[in-house]
């Protein structure tokens, strides 16, 4: 084949290539009905909107008290609160020192990681 003839073949095959590929890709529109979407629209809202009571449809007494039953206030139930602490460090102290001392004269103990090292300065 002589190099005229494929430069001329090739003139001719690219824009029909070109032609037929443009022809695959056109979209088939068509019409739809809206209807149909507008009351699947509407359905999807009718149910998504949560029915809430009105404030005056309380349940009454025995009802929640059966849903919540035992919950009092009463000394009795109470636990009494721990008491606080602060803690001021005015020269530098060892870091497990100062950790071991958070426990002293309670019903902690506290067990420190190996690698803790160092010290504190202030808080």
């Amino acid at each position: 084949m002589s190099i005229e003839r494929t430069n001329g073949m090739q003139r001719h095959l690219f824009p029909l290539a070109l032609f037929a590929l443009s022809a695959c890709t056109t979209p088939q529109y068509e019409t739809v009905d809206r209807e149909v979407f507008d009351e699947i629209q509407s359905t999807l809202e009718a149910i998504s909107t949560p029915a809430i009571p009105a404030a005056s449809e309380q349940p009454p007494d025995d009802v929640l008290q059966a849903l919540v039953p035992g919950l009092t206030l009463s000394s009795e139930a109470l636990q009494p609160v721990e008491e606080r602490f602060d803690f001021a460090v005015r020269e530098p102290m060892n870091a497990r020192e100062f950790f071991s001392l958070l426990t002293e004269g309670t019903d902690y103990s506290i067990a420190l990681h190996p690698d803790v090292t160092g010290t504190i300065s202030t808080l």
